[in-house]
């Protein structure tokens, strides 16, 4: 099997924001709730993304961050997700913003969603 590589959706401009990961499917669960009117604060609709598909792969990942002025982390609330924000803000300073206070309570943003769908069902 191969190993993981980063996803990385970029527009052809490529905005000045970025929104960063762990696995595809929280990617998928942030633009579900997006789609659904879950607010996320101050994030733009003109963004770029990176999904690492594995903490493991932020080495990959530092290079394309080069030149954002907002680097938005959804990283999973446990230790490796948490180190690897830590790694960000190494690497990137106060441009990485922490978005875990808007899933807090959760292991990620696919549990948020999971809890937000059985709440409004």
């Amino acid at each position: 099997m191969p190993p993981k590589d980063i996803t990385a959706i970029r527009s052809k401009q490529h905005y000045s924001e970025c929104s960063i990961f762990e696995g595809f499917i929280d990617y998928i669960s942030f633009l579900t709730m997006k789609k659904r009117g879950y607010a996320y604060g101050r994030l733009s609709e003109e963004q770029d993304f990176i999904i690492l598909n594995s903490v493991t792969n932020l080495p990959k990942a530092i290079p394309l961050l080069e030149g954002y002025d907002s680097i938005y982390s959804f990283l999973d609330n446990d230790n490796a997700g948490r180190e690897t924000h830590a790694k960000l803000v190494a690497a990137y300073g106060d441009k990485v913003v922490s978005m875990s206070e808007h899933f807090n309570d959760f292991n990620d943003v696919n549990d948020l969603l999971c809890w937000f769908e059985k709440k409004h069902e």
